[in-house]
């Protein structure tokens, strides 16, 4: 769970999830790091979790979850990229030769955009590409086609554009059933 700060989820406090994850150490990895993703040390932890029978009030419908962050990643990803997103001033310098590309990436990528840069595809690809899915179709393609560049140039600065090419393969195999 990573929340902007003041935030709540169904009426649980920032400061209450923290403090719970935080006391989930011995289980979690991650749990100080705000914007890296929290998973559990031991695979058993997440067979548990995902068996309604054995977890009970605690199970977590993992499809249900990655459906809701797959649209939530791609509208933040329609919204915010944008062409020369760090405000370069030129497009002939390597990465690595821009000498403030670090300030540039905190002042003009959002922790949300980084996020959805990096892992739209994982959860896009953990969900069933139906008719019912349409608003996260239409999401997809709209992506694809008016800001694929762009998520490219998040990707570079970012220092993971090997990235893409697996989100390439999964989003082809993805849309394979609607065709």
């Amino acid at each position: 769970v990573r929340l902007r700060s003041g935030t709540s989820v169904s009426g649980i406090s920032e400061t209450d999830i923290v403090h719970i994850i935080s006391q989930m150490r011995p289980f979690l990895t991650d749990v100080d790091r705000r914007y890296i993703p929290i998973v559990p040390r031991h695979s058993s932890l997440f067979d548990f979790l995902r068996d309604p029978q054995r977890s009970k009030e605690f199970f977590i419908d993992v499809s249900d979850h990655h459906h809701f962050l797959a649209k939530k990643c791609i509208r933040i990803l329609n919204e915010q990229l944008r062409f020369n997103i760090c405000r370069l001033s030129s497009s002939y310098l390597r990465n690595s030769e821009v000498a403030n590309l670090s300030d540039r990436i905190d002042a003009y990528i959002s922790p949300e955009l980084s996020y959805a840069s990096r892992y739209w595809m994982d959860h896009v690809g953990a969900t069933r590409a139906t008719t019912e899915s349409e608003e996260l179709i239409t999401g997809v393609q709209i992506l694809l086609e008016k800001h694929l560049f762009f998520w490219l140039e998040v990707l570079s600065v970012l220092g993971c554009a090997d990235r893409a090419r697996n989100a390439m393969e999964r989003i082809t195999k993805w849309c394979e059933p609607i065709k």
